[in-house]
């Protein structure tokens, strides 16, 4: 398995990587496929991925977002964005403020913590264990 004592490393690699100086603690917008909305250091995707739609949700609900809001930008982050951000300058200052808060900031570590696990140690896994058996959702699975 890898060592834990490796994985500031691999999320500083990451982080530089997906993000290069930009901020991890706002929207980004991939444009390509079936991307929606990303954050974090391993730009969660809002469209594909359940864990990295849940952590807007709470976090817009622990800033105290109001559920109409809540609704109507959750609505245009979990569906593909080819063109781009989809929000009003309003919803995303208010989405950017709440992810950058300090309580956002604590959601969105958990969300990346567990798609390392899930990117890293998975894989790990079936490539120490398994490697004709690595499942083809797994991410790496190709590599």
């Amino acid at each position: 398995m890898v060592d834990s004592a490796l994985f500031p490393a691999i999320r500083e690699a990451i982080q530089q990587n997906e993000l290069g100086n930009a901020s991890a603690y706002q929207l980004s917008f991939a444009r390509l496929g079936d991307s929606g909305a990303s954050f974090g250091i391993f730009q969660g995707d809002t469209n594909v991925n359940s864990t990295a739609r849940q952590t807007p949700l709470s976090i817009l609900r622990q800033a105290g977002t109001d559920q109409d809001g809540i609704n109507r930008i959750m609505a245009a982050v979990s569906q593909p964005c080819p063109e781009g951000n989809p929000l009003s300058d309003a919803d995303t200052a208010l989405t950017n403020a709440a992810l950058s808060s300090p309580g956002g900031r604590a959601l969105m570590e958990q969300m990346d913590s567990t798609l390392m696990n899930v990117g890293i140690m998975v894989p790990a896994y079936y490539i120490v264990h398994h490697p004709r058996r690595m499942p083809s959702h797994v991410p790496f699975a190709h590599v």
